[in-house]
């Protein structure tokens, strides 16, 4: 696989936009601001006639992983509609680990079925706690195209994602294939 462009590109509706520009600060000061795919940061290159077509082939082909921002804003924005689209066609061609939702709302999206986890937002969440969710979210999907550390493990463990219907889990930190210290052990 090549390396791709973006490690993260964000997609929200802009009354979102004090929040989302929050995100989009604390990963560019992680990962470096040009892995960060925030309209802000490019508005030159987003200058063009094409730019339906040119967004949808960087969020479908340039971009790891994409940070879906779902609120009742976001299912009736024209723009939101072209990226949602570029994005269930990134479902359909590489699988739901390209795409992170998280949720303002409860509001039902199309295409995104309730039984989908999702990060709530909501009220409680800072900005800084939603990058870091994103940052970890990043560290453990397995790509080998960019070699990532270990996520630590905070103090007070890792954060509950929400689901469709309301159950709760805690979200898992260590990638699905990395063997535990047991099955280590019994090689």
């Amino acid at each position: 696989t090549s390396v791709m462009r973006f490690r993260i590109a964000l997609s929200y509706s802009g009354e979102h936009r004090p929040f989302v520009e929050q995100v989009a600060a604390r990963l560019a000061g992680k990962i470096g601001r040009e892995k960060v795919l925030y309209d802000r940061y490019y508005e030159a290159e987003f200058t063009r006639p094409d730019l339906d077509h040119y967004l949808q082939r960087l969020y479908r082909d340039e971009s790891e992983l994409i940070a879906v921002f779902l609120c009742a804003d976001y299912e009736r924005k024209g723009w939101c509609g072209l990226e949602w689209r570029a994005i269930r066609d990134l479902i359909k061609k590489r699988g739901t680990s390209a795409v992170m939702p998280l949720r303002f709302d409860d509001t039902e999206i199309p295409g995104l079925f309730s039984i989908r986890s999702y990060v709530g937002i909501g009220s409680n969440r800072s900005p800084q706690e939603v990058a870091d969710l994103i940052l970890a979210r990043l560290g453990n999907d397995a790509s080998p195209s960019i070699a990532k550390p270990p996520t630590p493990v905070s103090a007070k463990g890792p954060p509950t994602v929400q689901h469709a219907g309301g159950s709760q889990q805690r979200a898992r930190r260590t990638p699905p294939d990395t063997p535990t210290r047991e099955a280590q052990s019994q090689k």
